[in-house]
């Protein structure tokens, strides 16, 4: 197995983890706040991170330009591009939201063919445009049920995009410079985005320990375990991807599988079956991953 499909795989495994983990930072958002459950989550990672660096005797050998290539984005992609995203989400809805950021891969692939001059096959290609044309279906029927476009919104959502493509390159860039592993990599990214809610929290208090105590203890194991999976886990395993393919966009694209896998375990823990729109666009993210691995 080439390192090309090994990275397509861990993306697709991080996209499955995470999906199955932001129904708990989704109830946790509407329960609490957006900004608690993405602080909590970016600290736990970040404290597990380091916890895994300490025991794998990290030797800190890498430049202060690749720290700060780390640093700044998990600041841009992980920070403010997700408080972006997520402000986003309540203004337009999630069918519009993810409706642009299935254009993710294009601006990333832009970036990655100035910066890394990463070209792209015939097949590649397509495989993309099945991506994008999944998550476009799967937006087709909540967009119909919106109605209306929001400006502010889809500025919101295209800032979020090129600022977490901003981010991948920095990363890319990053480990070119140092074969720096994933858990230490993340470390600085998680050190980054958690900056960005202790500056919030200097202006606007949001809680952190308030919204512990109200929890029970069954809720804060879910929040644990949600933020080890979708944060710690999911962040590690799509690392590796993004430094293991040789093509940024190919796994951008197929982290628009995230939104789907999303969908469906919503559907499980609602007990409902899924809609044809949203079969539909599980059928066409099949087509896209299997002409990945299986093409070209």
């Amino acid at each position: 197995m080439d390192s090309n499909t090994i990275a397509y795989l861990l993306a697709l495994s991080a996209n499955i983890i995470f999906a199955f983990s932001v129904q708990v930072f989704a109830h946790y958002s509407k329960k609490v706040s957006a900004i608690w459950m993405n602080y909590v989550k970016a600290l736990v990672a970040l404290c597990l991170f380091f916890i895994t660096v300490l025991v794998m005797n990290w030797e800190f050998t890498f430049s202060a330009k690749v720290i700060m290539l780390l640093f700044c984005s998990g600041l841009l992609g992980l920070g403010i591009g997700d408080l972006a995203l997520l402000t986003a989400l309540r203004e337009l809805g999630p069918g519009r939201a993810m409706m642009l950021v299935a254009f993710h891969p294009i601006i990333t692939g832009v970036l990655s063919y100035f910066i890394f001059d990463q070209r792209l096959s015939a097949y590649k290609l397509s495989a993309i445009l099945l991506m994008i044309l999944c998550i476009l279906v799967f937006s087709l029927e909540s967009l119909k049920k919106e109605g209306h476009w929001g400006g502010r919104g889809i500025f919101l959502v295209l800032t979020a995009i090129i600022l977490d493509s901003i981010g991948v390159m920095m990363v890319k860039e990053a480990e070119l410079i140092s074969k720096i592993n994933s858990f230490e990599a993340n470390f600085f990214r998680c050190a980054g985005a958690v900056s960005v809610f202790l500056i919030w929290a200097l202006f606007k208090p949001f809680g952190f320990i308030k919204g512990f105590k109200e929890q029970s203890f069954k809720s804060i194991v879910l929040i644990l375990t949600g933020s080890f999976l979708g944060t710690f886990l999911a962040l590690a395993l799509i690392f590796r991807a993004y430094t293991s393919a040789d093509n940024l966009a190919v796994i951008s694209s197929i982290n628009i599988s995230g939104s789907i896998f999303a969908a469906l375990f919503e559907c499980l823990h609602k007990k409902k079956a899924p809609g044809k729109y949203l079969l539909l666009s599980f059928l066409f993210m099949i087509a896209g991953v299997s002409t990945f691995i299986f093409v070209d």
